[in-house]
């Protein structure tokens, strides 16, 4: 299991969240599960995503795939998002 933490800005965080909503589906495929949605207090538009994952390579080919690079054009991220994939301190090699 790894984690996914994304930092994303979007130009209109309802029209994102709506887009966000309806690929829901597409994670699923990609054992990606939904942990949560954040917005920053001072800068809604600021999102910050958190999920868990079955497998690192098919998350991967969900984050890279051309479809979502289109759909975060077209809902208006403004920059490519930041990903960070993590491992919980339990699950870390000694």
């Amino acid at each position: 299991m790894v984690h996914i933490l994304i930092n994303t800005e979007v130009e209109d965080y309802n029209k994102w969240k709506e887009a966000f909503t309806n690929g829901k589906k597409d994670r699923e495929e990609a054992g990606i599960h939904e942990e949560s949605v954040f917005q920053e207090v001072d800068d809604p538009n600021n999102v910050k995503i958190f999920f868990k994952a079955d497998s690192l390579e098919k998350a991967m080919r969900l984050l890279t795939s051309e479809k979502l690079k289109k759909i975060n054009k077209e809902v208006g991220v403004k920059e490519n998002p930041s990903v960070s994939f993590l491992k919980e301190d339990g699950d870390l090699a000694n």
